[in-house]
């Protein structure tokens, strides 16, 4: 455990030992000028010297996490959370192995924004809440952690610890495939869905093409999978008694080339 002691007070920022002792000088000087150079303008306007230098520590420590080869980049559930509250960027931890989370096209935002709007709408009242991707799904039996595009929570929503920003009940998981995405978001990630004993429902909409694929928990815990290619068809989102046409979760999605 690093402790970082500024001005009398404590900020704990846990690391991996096994990665510590594996990593080279070369490279971590390398972690440390690419964290400066990344967030310069972030360094010149932060006043206060306990926040910026945590913050700095967490992103050098990222950096570490996220560059490294592959052996070196398992890390613990409690040490990911300490990081990733410290950072102002957002990281998945998937499998033991920490991920950047990367900007989306415009095509899907306009495709999150329509299924939130007009889900919201929907649900208001109704015991159910959609949330977006700023709301993080634990999932317990690989200890990770990731950022869904949409997350619907049926009841009170049960939070991993006292800070409020992780859940581990969530009832529809919603994803939108960018081409970078789609193969983790078909099937390790899906696999992995799986397992948390809340999750009905787990919805994939592309954000290339028109198309839609739901996945629904059955009485026997097997998953039947439908697909959805025209905006005539409707994604019905059974847990919570909700259809959506395939043309209102497209509206105003216009495709690059």
């Amino acid at each position: 455990m690093l402790v970082v002691n500024c001005y009398g007070r404590q900020n704990r920022i846990y690391h991996n030992h096994a990665f510590h002792a594996k990593a080279s000088s070369d490279f971590f000087h390398f972690a440390i000028l690419a964290a400066l150079r990344e967030n310069i303008a972030m360094y010149k306007t932060v006043a206060d010297p306990l926040i910026l230098f945590t913050e700095v520590i967490a992103r050098i420590l990222i950096a570490l996490y996220t560059m490294a080869a592959p052996e070196l980049k398992h890390i613990s559930s409690a040490d990911y959370l300490a990081l990733e509250r410290a950072s102002k960027e957002k990281h998945e931890l998937f499998q033991g192995k920490i991920t950047a989370m990367a900007g989306a096209s415009l095509a899907h935002n306009e495709i999150v924004s329509n299924l939130i709007i007009k889900t919201g709408n929907f649900l208001r009242g109704k015991g159910c809440r959609i949330y977006t991707s700023d709301l993080r799904v634990y999932i317990p039996t690989s200890e990770s952690f990731t950022y869904p595009d949409a997350t619907i929570i049926c009841g009170k929503p049960e939070m991993v610890d006292d800070k409020q920003d992780t859940v581990k009940n969530p009832t529809v998981i919603i994803e939108v495939m960018s081409p970078s995405t789609e193969q983790n978001d078909r099937g390790a990630k899906f696999f992995n869905y799986m397992q948390i004993p809340s999750l009905k429902e787990y919805l994939l909409i592309s954000s290339t093409t028109v198309f839609a694929q739901s996945a629904r928990k059955q009485a026997d815990n097997s998953w039947k999978f439908d697909e959805l290619k025209s905006l005539s068809d409707i994604l019905a989102i059974t847990s919570v008694d909700h259809e959506i046409s395939l043309k209102e979760i497209y509206e105003n999605v216009v495709f690059g080339g």
